[in-house]
């Protein structure tokens, strides 16, 4: 049961990138003009933010506390959208055990 919800969560997260990278593509040859603070979908940045994630979930899962704060402030979101975040994670976290 175990191996079927990791890899339910793994092809949640590949089409969720694929998406995410194509929506971007799609947006540069638009035109689009991309903010400062706008995170850009690339392969990279989603392997990347992928392996962290998971790292941060796990050690904030076995600590005990959320972790995901310090993480998306070092990605450049805004204080406040770091916060809410965070605190979503913690409040899924808690439904979850």
């Amino acid at each position: 049961m175990f191996v079927i919800l990791i890899l339910l969560l793994l092809g949640i997260g590949v089409w969720s990138c694929v998406f995410l990278n194509q929506r971007d593509t799609l947006k540069e040859k638009l035109g689009y003009e991309f903010h400062a603070s706008d995170t850009r979908f690339t392969v990279k940045f989603c392997i990347t933010y992928g392996i962290c994630i998971f790292l941060v979930g796990f050690l904030a899962s076995f600590l005990g506390f959320g972790a995901y704060i310090p993480l998306l402030i070092s990605i450049g979101k805004h204080p406040l959208v770091s916060n809410a975040t965070g605190m979503y994670f913690v409040l899924l976290n808690s439904f979850m055990t």
